[in-house]
């Protein structure tokens, strides 16, 4: 039958169970459901489900208990020939291959049986409560329910409700499966920062701390009025995004920090150091006032809120310190006075960007001014690549997403030949169309042959002004380059299709910071960036595929560089 929200359930199959919620009968299958249908909509690492619990998307289906037994990949799982990754194809190919891993690991006697029971006995309530999630939203899924937990049966909205209690009952082999998952990912973690460490790396992997997790997601769903609702985390208007941020993710309000200990963060930093010998925090200023949007509102109608900094902030060096792990903070942005030197005194060090380093007069400051508390990076994810910042690439997305905008703005459609992005989801599958058609550069298009660049389209007169001041920015850059002596004196600036990568990387490297950060996309020297944070335009986040496998990954242009940034990393004190 039809409900006013979904279609039917498959009554010709055997059921084990049935209950009603909302007036529709729902019947529980426990041999026909499998749980594999995780929503493949939100690929964004910094919208995640759970920021304590992992995303088993980036799970190796070949490593994981029980593979050697289980049917190989199917096409959709080792299909790398394409340039972008269709998550929503090939995440169920990949879900089934994991699902048959662990009905085979199940079947066995392996050993490591014991250490699984040993982290779920650990994962306690909480690890439950993910795997219960993850059922549920498969489960809803495959019955067109949707994705989103705010939209499900009232009873399903609860995770202490008679209801899903008794559709963890019915499918306790899911449940089993989604924990199973997590400590296949906590286990992948931890074998490669022992990896890590036996190869001699002082810190090994630095794990990555969102700044909170979809409002549709499991923490949103298991930890109820103890996170904003109704509101949306995001960035105030500023010279990066004139229109202001809203992100779609949630966090603790400041209330309920307090009146829980500083638990649930505490538990969360404990989470991130356990296969890490450090942490990055995503959006650190969060810490002391966090701008948020209401539902349905422009960034712009945005305020503050503010936040237990110094508690905050000393729980963060006092894990670090029982860790014996580092901790870096993303202060980049509007920058709240006072705000570094708080995090400094509790040795939480900064981040410095290359773009972002000038002086007074916006002139490039030389690296022996960096700062010695703060680490040195040429990029992040979201800001343009080494390559593509010299090329120009990002000024061609620039206007793409400019156009987007205004189109917006002008009748809430948006412009031609840009896809409408899905509500509250700024990580949304977009158009593959433009990017096909963007002639930048970018490395989700083919490129041209050595020598004979593709000329780009027709350009606005915005967009060629936005070269020619590239052009004066580029030549800024190289002069800078050689005053630090990490390019020839006197030699003339490359042309546009030729990024000096080396020097800019060794111009980084040599800052007094006591860790350089550089992108496996500038080590690479690729085109584009990871993330373009704006709204939808076309533009691939979280969807472009390396262009070399992992064992080929470092060929010897990469070796180089790396030998490069070595060299200059240590004749700094030489320098200055």
């Amino acid at each position: 039958r039809q409900t006013a929200w979904g279609p039917a359930i498959d009554f010709s199959r055997p059921q084990t169970s049935a209950f009603f919620i909302d007036n529709a009968l729902y019947w529980l299958d426990e041999y026909r459901f499998d749980g594999l249908r995780i929503d493949a909509a939100h690929d964004s690492p910094y919208s995640p489900s759970s920021r304590r619990w992992h995303n088993v998307a980036y799970l190796d289906c070949d490593a994981v208990p029980g593979a050697d037994a289980a049917p190989r990949a199917s096409a959709a799982v080792a299909d790398a020939d394409a340039a972008l990754i269709d998550w929503p194809r090939v995440l169920p190919a990949k879900l089934r291959r994991l699902r048959a891993c662990f009905d085979a690991w199940r079947a066995s006697d392996d050993p490591s049986r014991d250490t699984y029971q040993r982290f779920r006995a650990a994962g306690g309530a909480a690890l439950d409560a993910h795997a219960r999630f993850d059922a549920l939203q498969a489960f809803c899924i495959e019955h067109g329910i949707g994705a989103d937990w705010r939209q499900w049966p009232a009873q399903w909205r609860m995770p202490g409700s008679a209801e899903v209690d008794a559709f963890a009952h019915a499918h306790a082999d899911t449940i089993a499966f989604h924990t199973f998952l997590q400590w296949c990912a906590s286990r992948a973690l931890g074998d490669a920062q022992h990896a890590a460490r036996g190869a001699g790396m002082a810190t090994g992997l630095i794990a990555d701390l969102a700044v909170g997790s979809d409002r549709a997601g499991s923490d949103a769903w298991a930890h109820g009025t103890t996170l904003l609702r109704g509101v949306s985390l995001g960035a105030p208007p500023d010279l990066f995004n004139a229109a202001g941020q809203a992100w779609g993710v949630t966090t603790w309000t400041p209330a309920a920090l307090r009146a829980d200990g500083f638990v649930p963060f505490i538990e969360l930093l404990r989470a991130a150091f356990a296969h890490a010998g450090g942490i990055r925090i995503d959006h650190v200023l969060g810490f002391a006032r966090m701008w948020i949007v209401p539902d349905g509102g422009s960034p712009r109608s945005g305020a503050y809120l503010r936040y237990p900094l110094d508690d905050l902030v000393r729980l963060v060096a006092l894990e670090a310190a029982r860790h014996r792990a580092i901790a870096i903070g993303e202060d980049l942005g509007t920058v709240p006075a006072g705000l570094r030197e708080r995090l400094s005194a509790q040795g939480v060090a900064g981040m410095r960007v290359l773009w972002f380093e000038r002086d007074a007069n916006g002139a490039l400051r030389p690296p022996s001014a960096w700062d010695r508390d703060a680490i040195a990076t040429t990029s992040t994810h979201d800001l343009p690549t080494v390559a593509g910042w010299w090329r120009g690439v990002d000024l061609g997305w620039r206007r793409v997403a400019a156009d987007a905008e205004a189109g917006k703005r002008r009748d809430d459609t948006p412009p031609r030949d840009v896809a409408a992005p899905a509500p509250n989801d700024a990580s949304a599958h977009d158009s593959d169309e433009i990017v096909q058609r963007m002639a930048f550069g970018h490395d989700t298009v083919q490129r041209p042959e050595p020598g004979k660049p593709t000329p780009p389209p027709a350009s606005p007169p915005e967009l060629l002004a936005a070269h020619a001041e590239r052009a004066t920015e580029r030549a800024a850059l190289w002069h800078a380059l050689q005053q630090a002596g990490c390019a020839p004196a006197g030699a003339a600036a490359p042309p546009a299709d030729m990024p000096p990568v080396n020097a800019i990387l060794g111009y980084v490297a040599i800052s007094p910071s006591p860790l350089a950060l550089l992108p496996l996309e500038d080590l690479l020297a690729l085109d584009a960036q990871p993330n373009l944070p704006r709204p939808p335009c076309g533009h691939p986040n979280w969807r472009q595929r390396l262009p070399r496998t992992v064992d080929t990954l470092f060929d010897t242009d990469v070796r180089t560089r790396i030998a490069a940034v070595v060299h200059a990393r240590r004749s700094r004190g030489r320098r200055s």
